[in-house]
């Protein structure tokens, strides 16, 4: 779906405060634009199942080919998108490492990560005063749970 949205030139914003890890680092990456704060962590690490009953030998190995194969695309896509070193991302990929926003940062292309001070104007989700991120920025809604959801306007 955000592929999609961006193929029609629509930007997608987003923002991490404290953490993006496993699927949400996957989001996170898909974005157009990327801010966080500077404490924030990032994680990404090979994909994982978990299943449960009895299987086969053979069925066992479609679920390994099937993971191998997602395993082979989001290393390849981790690589292109953040344009970091293989090496480097293999290492901290199987590692499980723990990134701080200036340490990820620094082994991406330039822009692709982008931190900022503050993030302003969402007052019951973060209690940060000034920055450069603006409210005005992003359209966004509360789900029942109180989980925010941003999009950004189109022009």
């Amino acid at each position: 779906a955000m592929t999609i949205t961006k193929s029609r030139g629509i930007e997608i914003k987003c923002v991490t405060s404290i953490y993006a890890a496993s699927m949400a680092f996957s989001i996170l990456a898909n974005c157009s634009d990327r801010y966080v704060l500077p404490n924030a962590r990032l994680l990404f690490h090979p994909a994982r199942i978990g299943i449960m009953g009895a299987f086969t030998g053979p069925e066992y190995q479609e679920f390994a080919d099937i993971l191998n194969n997602l395993d082979k695309s989001l290393q390849e896509f981790l690589v292109e998108e953040l344009e970091i070193d293989r090496d480097v991302m293999l290492k901290a990929y199987y590692a499980e490492k723990w990134w701080d926003a200036k340490e990820l940062q620094a082994a991406t292309k330039k822009g692709w990560l982008t931190i900022v001070d503050d993030i302003t104007g969402i007052d019951d989700l973060f209690s940060f005063k000034a920055g450069r991120v603006k409210q005005s920025d992003f359209i966004h809604e509360l789900n029942e749970f109180g989980h925010v959801f941003f999009h950004t306007a189109t022009n």
